[in-house]
């Protein structure tokens, strides 16, 4: 499944060079090695003494960069960690815009994927599948259950299962390639979602975020048809509690799994993608 948006790139350690050249990196720090005409048009500013052996009129150019409203900085590709933009920096084609997302997003995404960009955009891309839906899907899951079984997505779990009935992959490399599988079979988000997030059997009363049911309800409302939102707003308001048994339970609908993951693209995964990638 592939959503258009900005492609993750590795991170790698940069070596700083004796010797500089014209686009080029500069001899220290971030910045590329261009004319200072070039630099003053596009809007950087430049420094001397770290493109030796280039004219006079080469000068090392920072610049900041905006994409979408967002800030950013002009980087070499073998640099960057985030989502990268090009056409926005001066110097050649590999001298590109870049927001990160590890930086600001470090508490929700799994520490293996912010040391392993590259890895996971490659991975994702030789695999058919779109490099920040592998991001998003783990950040909304919770990464769970983790590194202990290179399964950030939820892939195999169900409700009340517990961790040992999720899949459990060798390496994050084979997460990716599971991950893909598993989303690969649906040709829309709606439809990934409508069986990746299950929103339960029955119409448990309470519920829990585990078992579905009502928990869920409050969220999924609006999307209901007037006679089902109705319906189930009686189910959810007795005293009565349904049990996991389905003993005087009512059962969920295709409709009502259709409203869920309606909600989880508009609701959930939407703004998701937004707040990390600001796309």
């Amino acid at each position: 499944m592939r959503l258009n948006s900005g492609r993750i790139i590795s991170l790698l350690i940069a070596i700083p060079s004796a010797l500089a050249a014209v686009n080029g990196k500069c001899s220290s720090g971030n910045g590329v090695c261009v004319s200072t005409t070039s630099c003053s048009k596009s809007g950087g500013t430049y420094v001397s003494g770290k493109c030796p052996n280039d004219p006079s009129n080469i000068k090392c150019c920072n610049k900041k960069c905006s994409y979408n409203g967002k800030s950013g900085q002009c980087t070499f590709k073998s640099q960057c960690k985030g989502s990268s933009y090009s056409d926005l920096c001066p110097g050649g084609k590999d001298f590109i815009c870049f927001k990160s997302y590890c930086k600001n997003y470090s508490k929700s995404l799994a520490t293996a994927m912010c040391n392993n960009p590259g890895l996971v955009y490659d991975t994702a891309k030789n695999n058919d599948v779109n490099a920040l839906l592998v991001v998003v899907r783990a950040i909304i899951e919770g990464n769970s259950p983790g590194a202990s079984r290179n399964n950030y997505w939820g892939i195999g779990c169900v409700n009340g299962g517990g961790v040992s009935a999720c899949y459990k992959y060798s390496s994050l490399a084979e997460g990716i390639k599971g991950f893909a599988k598993t989303v690969n079979k649906y040709s829309t988000l709606t439809s990934m979602m409508s069986k990746y997030a299950y929103i339960g059997k029955y119409w448990y009363n309470p519920g829990s975020w585990s078992k579905g049911g009502c928990i869920y309800f409050p969220d999924i409302k609006s999307y209901m048809s007037a006679s089902r939102a109705k319906s189930i707003t009686s189910i959810c308001a007795k005293k009565t509690t349904c049990t996991t048994s389905g003993h005087n339970c009512t059962k969920t609908t295709q409709e009502d799994q259709n409203d869920y993951a309606n909600w989880q693209v508009e609701k959930n995964m939407g703004p998701t993608f937004k707040k990390v990638f600001g796309t």
